[in-house]
């Protein structure tokens, strides 16, 4: 979900986020007027979108769980950083 403080608005069909699994859009029935809910149902086979779904959370019990980031550490010794710069300024070499 993207923080925005209220300046911008909502489309009717949207991603959830980036990388959504699976990769399938969704709706967002408060921004969706009543005439093209109406259009909706009628051009879509049925069943294929349920404007009425509530909101619900599923509890899942696992064995494990692998978060594979495919982040490598980084070696900060050979950076310079805005500290080392600055000393640099201010001492006299």
């Amino acid at each position: 979900m993207t923080i925005t403080w209220g300046c911008a608005k909502t489309k009717a069909k949207y991603l959830p986020h980036d990388m959504a699994y699976p990769f399938l859009y969704a709706i967002d029935r408060d921004a969706l007027s009543d005439a093209d809910a109406e259009i909706l149902k009628k051009i879509c086979p049925p069943g294929m979108i349920d404007l009425d779904m509530e909101e619900k959370e599923i509890e899942v019990e696992v064995g494990s769980i692998i978060i594979a980031t495919g982040w490598r550490p980084y070696d900060a010794t050979n950076s310079i950083t805005w500290v080392s710069v600055f000393i640099k300024m201010l001492l006299p070499t």
